[in-house]
């Protein structure tokens, strides 16, 4: 898996970290607003789609949260991936305290062609 995930992304692989593989949308949601519920520290999150529905509304809610529990919390969404709701998500973002950024993948990971990342989270 280290040499697979190091291939696509062309970042090295470092130890301390896991991965888990969840197929289940509803549980990667429950998930993520765990995670964040339970960070201290920091949130970094980097989405290809954010949308201000009611999913969206959960998340953000989570980190409206955090932040209130001083945890550093960063959002970067697809602007393109997410065009049909950037607007809607950028409000509901901004009430949240969370640092948000609009950012195209292909940027992110140069040469990849596209988006490449569904959700990638770290909380601490």
């Amino acid at each position: 898996m280290g040499a697979f995930a190091q291939t696509l992304g062309r970042l090295p692989c470092v130890g301390g970290n896991a991965v888990e593989l969840i197929d289940d949308y509803d549980d990667v949601v429950d998930r993520l607003v765990a995670d964040i519920e339970g960070a201290i520290a920091s949130v970094d999150l980097l989405v290809y789609i954010f949308a201000d529905d009611q999913i969206g509304q959960r998340v953000a809610a989570a980190l409206e949260r955090a932040t209130a529990r001083g945890v550093q919390c960063r959002v970067i969404f697809d602007p393109v991936g997410s065009r049909l709701w950037r607007r809607g998500t950028l409000r509901l973002l901004a009430t949240t305290g969370a640092k948000v950024r609009k950012r195209c993948p292909r940027i992110c990971f140069a040469g990849r062609g596209g988006p490449t990342c569904a959700i990638t989270a770290s909380c601490s």
